[in-house]
């Protein structure tokens, strides 16, 4: 009788990360696995992020509140993750003042992080770029195809998630129909 409240016991803690009731760390902020249950589509709070960049910056969306951001999700291999980072670069490096970008790596589907670095410069990208290591934020935003990008209005509201490459006009055209 006693092994088999043991056994219960046992099984019932490790059932728990399953439930959703312990949290997952990363890069230093909690991001509750209860959370990953959440659905993340138009119209809901977007979840917070926070990660570091190539440069070692601490970036959060919590820091853009009141500000439109767009979350790119992409990797360095994704030929039409590739085709969209100068629609990116081009419209961010003279529109910084009507929406933020935080263009996240999904970096624990890299071969190496200098493939990122050598990508950005290569293509002489400028805006900052986080690193999703271990692939805990792509995990939270459901991302399952690069690249996936979201428009995240004042409000912290999703208000459009864009699956496939963007081009500057419809950058311009998603965040000039947003508040």
């Amino acid at each position: 009788m006693k092994k088999q409240l043991l056994i219960s016991i046992a099984t019932i803690i490790t059932l728990i990360p399953l439930s959703g009731a312990s949290s997952i760390i990363e890069q230093g902020e909690f991001i509750h696995t209860a959370s990953l249950d959440l659905l993340v589509e138009e119209g809901r709070p977007a979840p917070n992020i926070s990660l570091q960049t190539t440069t070692g910056e601490h970036i959060r969306l919590s820091d853009f509140k009141g500000q439109k951001v767009v979350v790119n999700f992409w990797a360095s291999w994704c030929p039409p993750c590739r085709e969209e980072m100068q629609a990116f670069e081009n419209y961010f490096s003279s529109n910084k003042q009507n929406a933020r970008l935080m263009s996240v790596n999904m970096t624990n589907a890299e071969k190496t992080v200098n493939d990122v670095q050598a990508f950005l410069k290569r293509n002489e990208l400028t805006f900052p770029v986080l690193l999703d290591n271990q692939g805990k934020t792509g995990e939270a935003y459901q991302i399952l195809t690069l690249p996936t990008s979201l428009f995240i209005d004042s409000g912290g509201i999703i208000q459009k998630k864009w699956i496939g490459p963007l081009d500057e006009e419809t950058i311009h055209s998603i965040l000039a129909n947003m508040n």
